[in-house]
């Protein structure tokens, strides 16, 4: 493995030492490779890394490399990326076809919930089908900073049938003609995907990936995925929650309230957090990836947040909103934007807001570091409070009220 990667950063020059389970360090890296290999050689377009929230990356046309945000009309080939654990995929397409197909019947055939196997497989890529079919394209691609599957959707309606590659590893042999090549096909294709005639339902419903049964067709060379009847669908999922009960009390807006998105506060478990502009003021953004078993770290977030609605702006900072990413892929809570302590200033008071948490209100922070700590402006006094963030990982006191 060493010597694949040594071959890569030096047939690339790429300087960057990546750390493996950040999927934006791996974005980086891999940009860069893209970026000295295929960009500067003028084979492909820039790369838009910029889509906004819930909406994919992209390789642009050549002809609009120095355009903005990638559109229908520039956008050469769609591209979901996530952290090589976030993404761990057999690597023949046939595994992959019979995984799917496998954790896909326990949902809807058999009614489980959603398996591991679900949230590793049929996640990513119905997230990344779900882009694809968005912004009209038949081409796309699925990968981190080691490797990557090309995917691609034949035919329309009934007859749509997807295709997907053997994943192709970070300096393997033409690693980066496959991209070139995706890239090509991506630009070049004449009969660009119309999403409503495939009759999916809308993503943001019940179901994170199309909600189709797939059935694998054919032997290795083929490696497809063909589209079944729409009404086989089964179950709803078990663990998505439900809006008007685990947020009881907070404000549910659309994601298009978000008024702009300024800049990257940090990196967690469960996704980002950023800041982001909401009725003209500027707020913390926290998003949940359900790729990540976010949904879980959402839900015990919202309880956490109800279970001290007394401590809201004094011992906790204050949820504003709650949201959904435009694909249904992302949960999101707006909060109230604090300051992280700066050297030399006094946060003695830390112990005192953990035992008020959990004196007043039966609520044990049970990652209480030093990072879950910021200050906040009090909207009476003007002056700075110490509060705690991250509450999702917590245990109620039995007999305290």
């Amino acid at each position: 493995m060493s010597n694949i990667f040594a071959y890569m950063y030096s047939s690339s020059r790429v300087d960057r030492r990546q750390a493996f389970g950040d999927e934006k360090s791996e974005q980086n890296y891999l940009t860069d490779v893209l970026h000295k290999s295929l960009v500067l050689s003028g084979l492909v377009g820039g790369f838009t890394e910029h889509g906004g929230i819930g909406k994919p990356d992209s390789l642009t046309l050549k002809t609009e490399a120095d355009s903005g945000l990638a559109t229908e009309e520039n956008m050469g080939l769609v591209v979901e990326f996530k952290s090589t654990h976030n993404l761990p995929l057999p690597m023949s397409a046939v595994a992959i076809v019979n995984a799917y197909n496998e954790a896909y019947r326990l949902v809807t055939q058999e009614k489980w919930g959603r398996t591991t196997a679900w949230s590793r497989i049929c996640h990513p890529i119905g997230q990344l089908l779900n882009y694809m079919v968005e912004n009209g394209r038949r081409f796309g691609v699925l990968s981190s900073g080691t490797r990557a599957n090309f995917l691609q959707i034949q035919g329309h309606g009934g007859d749509a049938v997807i295709s997907i590659s053997d994943a192709f590893l970070v300096g393997q042999r033409n690693f980066l003609r496959a991209w070139a090549f995706a890239h090509s096909l991506g630009c070049a294709q004449a009969d660009k995907l119309a999403s409503k005639s495939l009759g999916w339902k809308s993503s943001n419903g019940e179901h994170p990936t199309p909600p189709a049964k797939r059935t694998y067709q054919g032997d290795l060379p083929n490696k497809t995925i063909e589209e079944g009847d729409e009404d086989d669908v089964g179950m709803k999922p078990t663990d998505k929650p439900s809006a008007n009960t685990a947020s009881n009390g907070l404000e549910e807006v659309p994601f298009e309230d978000v008024e702009r998105i300024l800049g990257v506060l940090g990196y967690g478990h469960n996704g980002v957090v950023r800041v982001a502009k909401w009725h003209g003021k500027e707020v913390a953004l926290k998003q949940f990836d359900i790729g990540k078993d976010g949904y879980g770290y959402y839900n015990n977030e919202i309880k956490g947040y109800m279970a001290v609605e007394g401590a809201w702006g004094e011992l906790v900072t204050r949820p504003l909103f709650v949201s959904d990413s435009w694909s249904g892929s992302v949960k999101f809570i707006g909060l109230q934007l604090g300051q992280n302590p700066a050297p030399g200033d006094d946060n003695s008071g830390w112990s005192s807001v953990l035992t008020s948490l959990e004196g007043q209100f039966g609520f044990r922070h049970e990652d209480a570091d030093d990072g879950n700590m910021v200050f906040v402006v009090d909207e009476v006094t003007g002056r700075e409070k110490l509060v705690a963030i991250d509450l999702e990982a917590h245990t109620m006191v039995a007999g305290v009220h």
